[in-house]
């Protein structure tokens, strides 16, 4: 198996950073090192639970299908608590695509492939012991196929898969993705929606709980012509006591609009923020991307920031909500080391009363001692911003991908 490229860069995948404060930036400080191998590669999540950090790595264990691990905060000791071992070792899932969740000392969460149906996993594992039990896999039919999120919401998780379901105008027998929700009580999975291709979208992503009800995107459909005659992606609300999914929003598209959000929204203020495509012309005939912003009581949607390029970033990888600001990293811009002269990243401060952007750190290609973190993303753990980097393969020092923290 190939390492993952250099710009294989999600919403808590890539890298990352910690932060405390002020937009007084300083240097990330590496704080775990992944070797590789059995020790895992490409980290893609962080949490904080009960005082130890957890999350998951897309490649590497005794299987080379993904880990998950945990880290000291203290000492910064690592280890693996579990290896997914495929086929080759039983049908636990291949590729874990969600950050875990804890929930009574037990951690949750989803594989992207694997299980009987080929097509995913929700699993279980025990810090405590090592022991993981797959909870259900998903079989690509009605049901869905790839779980791409999950939640905790009064006891009940809920996610969406990627692809999957049925009555797809869009994607074929292939499926627009659904809505599901997971009862770990009874170990009971429900299918709550399918998305059609139509107005609804397809492709749906990451959700966020506002109030009781939740909000998610989908990266494709609404209606607008957009991505070789298919929509721009909408922004749509379930109510888990009705189990009533409404699309909120279609994008429109440049050159006034975003197009294809991805990952999960974030809350500030009451109002919900998100990454996307469009704004204005940039690397090799892209978009620079942008932050929108939507406000559930009114219903209105407004590219919120237009990333320029250059030394202010460009293609936006994540964005999170901390102390009244929002937190943020690009893929792109910053310096001109990596990425064909298009820049490694940057980390930005973002405020969203004003909408005034402060760059924090410009990410660089080192070669000697060590490499510099690659296209940052962002994490929560418990009061501190964390993170980590996907790998980048230009020196053994960072070849696996890094823990990392941020200090501004």
């Amino acid at each position: 198996m190939t390492k993952p490229c250099q710009y294989k860069l999600t919403l808590l995948a890539a890298c990352g950073l910690i932060a405390t404060g002020s937009a007084n930036a300083a240097n990330p400080k590496t704080i775990y090192s992944f070797t590789g191998g059995s020790n895992g590669w490409a980290p893609n999540s962080l949490i904080e639970a009960n005082s130890t950090f957890y999350g998951t790595t897309d490649f590497g264990g005794t299987a080379g299908f993904g880990t998950v691990f945990q880290v000291n905060p203290k000492t910064h000791a690592q280890s693996v608590i579990y290896s997914f071992q495929g086929l080759s070792g039983g049908p636990d899932g291949t590729n874990p695509s969600t950050a875990p969740i804890s929930l009574n000392s037990l951690l949750y969460g989803a594989t992207s492939a694997g299980g009987t149906g080929s097509a995913g996993t929700l699993y279980q594992v025990n810090p405590a012991t090592g022991a993981e039990s797959v909870l259900y896999s998903f079989q690509a039919g009605s049901d869905g196929a790839a779980p791409s999120s999950l939640l905790l919401y009064n006891g009940i998780f809920y996610g969406t898969t990627s692809s999957g379901g049925t009555g797809c105008s869009t994607n074929g027998t292939g499926g627009c993705g659904t809505l599901f929700s997971f009862d770990p009580t009874s170990n009971t999975e429900t299918v709550l929606y399918r998305f059609t291709g139509g107005t609804d979208g397809f492709l749906p992503r990451g959700l966020v709980n506002l109030g009781g009800t939740l909000y998610g995107v989908t990266v494709f459909g609404g209606g607008t012509t957009c991505f070789s005659g298919v929509g721009c992606g909408t922004l749509f609300q379930f109510d888990p006591t009705t189990n009533a999914v409404k699309t909120l929003y279609a994008f429109q598209g440049t050159p006034t609009d975003a197009y294809g959000p991805s990952g999960a929204l974030v809350l500030a203020n009451g109002v919900l923020y998100g990454i996307a495509g469009g704004g204005k012309a940039c690397f090799l005939g892209t978009y620079c991307g942008v932050i929108y912003s939507f406000n559930p009581a009114s219903s209105a949607e407004s590219v919120f920031y237009t990333f320029p390029g250059g030394s202010n970033g460009a293609a936006p990888s994540s964005l999170l909500s901390w102390n009244g600001m929002l937190y943020g990293s690009t893929k792109l811009g910053g310096s001109t080391d990596c990425n064909q002269k298009q820049g490694c990243g940057t980390l930005f401060q973002l405020n969203p009363t004003t909408a005034a952007e402060t760059t924090l750190y410009v990410y660089k290609l080192k070669k000697a001692p060590k490499v510099d973190s690659y296209g940052p993303s962002l994490a929560i753990a418990g009061s501190t911003l964390y993170g980590f980097t996907n790998g980048t393969g230009y020196n053994v020092s960072d070849e696996f991908g890094s823990i990392i923290s941020f200090v501004p």
